[in-house]
């Protein structure tokens, strides 16, 4: 049986690496697409920066930023490297590194850590460990739940999810490697409480250590820890013993200062310092009013429209309460904190992402009530409620699958954009029924579509508005650039905001809004003065007997000749 798992592993192993290199046979190194960029290369890059460049940024190349997108700064002023990501990712992708460096080292290859075989590495890499995460979670499951509902769990997890994005299109992004340590840690967690021994501790410790140095949120691995199997108040009182015991805080700090010292010494050789909190200005800045709804629901980058299948494992979280089943008051925890966690955070969308990836390290955890929801449905006697939601979780499935498959780099449109939502379906060839309006919406929330200056002192709707500061002649609020996938057609054109003025606003009369199509100018409107701080409608409406087509640029601009600056929100164009 054991040589069936390992054949099964290798196989898999082989294939998902084969679809992600595939998937980037087209993408050089040095494109946005490749797997050593941007953040990728900010995980990866410690690894050349140690072991090629000696930490000493001399030895780098003249391009080797630009090549890795902006993800390996190296500061030839202050002679370091800038990092601005932890070292946990490149710790796990340590042996693939080396075993290419060698294989280049056999063959002759130049080795700088850029050559287009350490791209394929990173899908390798990436393969590897989510191939023994579901072993892994399989293993586990195994001691609650029949094979037939855990095999379905893990396939359903897998493809339902935006998590095979993330394994195939993004894998050097943190996400499957803090997946793997999730599942490596309540491995051993469940094992260590049935059989206490000392190695198992030792790698229950350091996969979580290593899960928290990727992701320092990642510390709530704690309250599993702590409530993982109690029952009762008796449960948790015992577990609390079990583990403060002296012998086992020695194991956790050991373990800590193993993990973290080459994370510690690098901040200290950057900074001085032991600790450094290397994200600047970033932070939970949403914490006191979370985007709970945007998280869960809006097209920019939402759980539930990229990922609908984890509605399943949601569903499965509640029978487990319901049925007070063991564990599910701590799904639903762990469920809650993530979607806290993300919706506080200042980028709640988390840049060019495809859906919520901040969930997928969970996903590990939302296996369980999957099974159980999965082995409650093959279990069941109503033939039809079990065609019927299988049918559906199938169909999402392959929904997940093909939008996965064609969606690009960013989401191109704003906070509540369903129109661009629906082209990326149409593209994924999964096309709804037809439209008679196209519909343009940007509420500044999201700096993927920003205006040059973005602020959140003032706002009509959400946190952000974009400011026109004063004595600005004309420049462009926005442009929607026209392409031949745009394929819409229509006679109305509309253009609709929010503005605010200061009460002491006055202008030449040339503030305003001004609307253009294929460089054609459709008219104008006015800001008015002395508004008296409250938030004002402007509209520009165009009619045409000729057909406006979207293979044509559309462009808003602005004028503020005024002595106070202007607030605008939630711009809306129309066109049917």
């Amino acid at each position: 049986m054991k040589l069936t798992y390992v054949a099964i592993f290798f196989a898999v192993w082989a294939g998902i690496s084969w679809i992600g290199i595939y998937r980037h046979r087209n993408f050089e190194p040095g494109s946005w697409r490749s797997q050593i960029w941007s953040d990728k290369a900010g995980y990866y890059g410690y690894l050349p920066a140690f072991f090629y460049y000696g930490f000493d940024p001399e030895n780098t190349p003249e391009n080797v930023n630009q090549l890795a997108g902006g993800g390996f700064e190296a500061e030839k002023v202050k002679r370091s490297f800038f990092f601005k990501y932890t070292s946990g990712v490149a710790l796990l992708q340590l042996p693939f590194f080396a075993c290419t460096h060698f294989y280049c080292k056999i063959t002759g290859k130049p080795t700088t850590g850029f050559e287009p075989i350490f791209y394929k590495m990173i899908n390798i890499s990436g393969a590897f460990y989510f191939c023994l995460s579901l072993l892994l979670l399989f293993l586990l499951l195994r001691n609650y739940f029949a094979r037939s509902a855990i095999i379905a769990a893990v396939f359903f997890i897998t493809a339902g999810t935006n998590l095979f994005y993330y394994v195939i299109d993004e894998a050097g992004m943190s996400h499957v490697y803090s997946f793997f340590c999730f599942a490596v840690f309540w491995f051993f967690l469940d094992k260590y409480l049935r059989k206490q021994r000392f190695t198992i501790l030792l790698a229950m410790f350091i996969a979580m250590w290593l899960a928290v140095l990727i992701r320092p949120t990642n510390i709530v691995l704690l309250t599993v820890l702590l409530f993982w199997n109690c029952r009762s108040r008796a449960d948790i009182k015992a577990r609390l013993l079990l583990f403060v015991k002296p012998e086992r805080i020695l194991v956790a700090v050991s373990t800590f200062l193993l993990v973290f010292f080459p994370q510690i010494t690098y901040w200290y050789y950057r900074s001085g310092e032991l600790f450094v909190y290397s994200y600047g200005d970033e932070s939970f800045s949403n914490a006191l009013h979370p985007r709970i709804f945007e998280v869960l629901l809006a097209p920019l980058n939402g759980l539930i429209p990229y990922s609908p299948l984890i509605l399943a494992a949601i569903a499965g979280i509640f029978i487990m309460i319901r049925n007070k089943v063991t564990n599910g008051i701590l799904m639903l925890f762990l469920f809650l904190f993530i979607l806290y966690i993300s919706a506080a955070w200042h980028c709640w969308y988390f840049g060019c992402s495809y859906g919520q990836r901040s969930f997928i390290e969970f996903y590990a955890f939302f296996c369980f009530p999957l099974a159980f929801l999965l082995e409650k449905l093959f279990s069941s006697k109503m033939r039809w409620l079990r065609s019927g939601v299988l049918a559906l979780m199938l169909i999402v499935t392959f929904f997940s699958l093909r939008m996965s498959w064609a969606f690009g780099d960013c989401f191109p449109g704003s906070t509540w954009s369903w129109y661009d939502y629906r082209n990326l379906t149409q593209q994924a060839g999964i096309p709804f029924s037809g439209n008679t309006t196209f519909t343009y919406l940007n509420d500044y929330e999201s700096d993927l579509l920003y205006f040059r200056e973005m602020t959140d002192s003032v706002a009509f709707s959400g946190t952000h508005s974009a400011m026109v500061p004063e004595y600005i002649q004309s420049t462009e609020l926005l442009t929607i650039n026209g392409n031949d996938n745009l394929n819409f057609e229509g006679k109305e054109i509309t253009l609709s905001v929010k503005y605010l003025t200061d009460n002491r606003f006055t202008s030449s009369g040339n503030a305003g809004l001004s609307l253009y199509w294929s460089n054609q100018f459709l008219g104008k409107a006015a800001f008015s003065e002395n508004s008296g701080n409250e938030w004002q409608s402007l509209s520009i409406r165009y009619e045409s007997d000729l057909m406006i087509n979207l293979r044509e640029k559309i462009v808003v601009t602005v004028s503020n000749p005024g002595p106070y600056p202007v607030f605008i929100d939630d711009v809306a164009i129309r066109v049917r």
